[in-house]
């Protein structure tokens, strides 16, 4: 996804891309479809993603990236099978909308806690800090001094250090701004 049909075929307009989610493939047959695949930064599948179940079975691996099993989500109506479309398989068998694999590498295990915790206290709840790939347990995570929360509320970067950016050209930097609170 936001590539070019060119760059994903090599510049071979005749290649056959099967089962992808992708953009400018005119060729939109078997199984390919052209929604953004709403992933996290860290190119998991987020809840509402178009992927979830929309995959085929047919030379799939049994397994996702994580090591996952393949399953059929209860919230997403089957377009063609239970697999997912991509290396990732969305599994969150306590419906909160956060995948198992990540809340069991944050907290332990699955938490059931439908994502509304900030532990952190940095604006931004457990699925927030799940689809924003950033760190539940810490306010901070790319060490710029801005808190996660306060950085994607105002469309910067949680996962770069962006403290001396200048976006809206104000000359007053990003960390300055956070210290001014404008």
């Amino acid at each position: 996804y936001n590539n070019t049909g060119a760059q994903v075929s090599g510049g071979n307009s005749n290649a056959v891309i099967r089962w992808n989610c992708i953009q400018g493939w005119t060729n939109l047959t078997d199984g390919n479809i052209t929604n953004d695949p709403q992933l996290t930064p860290s190119y998991r599948l987020k809840s509402t993603s178009p992927c979830i179940d929309a995959g085929t079975s047919s030379n799939a691996p049994a397994t996702d990236i994580d090591g996952d099993v393949r399953w059929d989500h209860p919230g997403h109506s089957n377009i063609v099978s239970i697999v997912d479309l991509g290396a990732d398989e969305f599994v969150d068998t306590d419906s909160d909308n956060m995948a198992d694999y990540w809340e069991t590498e944050v907290f332990g295990s699955t938490t059931n806690s439908a994502g509304t915790a900030d532990d952190d206290n940095d604006e931004l709840n457990d699925l927030a800090e799940y689809e924003n790939s950033t760190d539940p347990g810490k306010a901070e995570k790319d060490n710029d001094q801005m808190p996660d929360g306060w950085e994607v509320g105002n469309a910067l970067n949680p996962l770069a250090d962006d403290a001396h950016g200048d976006p809206d050209s104000d000359v007053l930097r990003n960390l300055g701004e956070y210290v001014a609170d404008t």
